[in-house]
């Protein structure tokens, strides 16, 4: 498969992507941070929302929220966060 760089992702894809996958909900935590919570399970993660985001972040992100506790599959998450 043919994985994204996520090089130049910004905070607004991340919560654009969220949003398309849906299952979370995103708000404003504060001036610097967004927080993105799960709806099922109420696990939440936090993201600076500073442009560009830094590739192990955003992989990071992708990984232990997306995949293990929103349980989306890799084509899922690359069909709608591709930067």
């Amino acid at each position: 498969m043919d994985y994204p760089k996520y090089a130049d992702c910004s905070f607004e894809d991340i919560e654009q992507a969220c949003k398309k996958l849906g299952g979370c909900f995103v708000t404003k935590a504060s001036k610097h941070v967004i927080k993105i919570t799960h709806i099922a399970t109420q696990k939440a993660t936090v993201i600076p929302s500073t442009k560009p985001l830094k590739r192990g972040l955003v992989w990071d992100f992708v990984r232990t929220f997306l995949q293990e506790v929103c349980k989306f599959s890799e084509k899922q998450i690359f069909d709608v966060l591709w930067c």
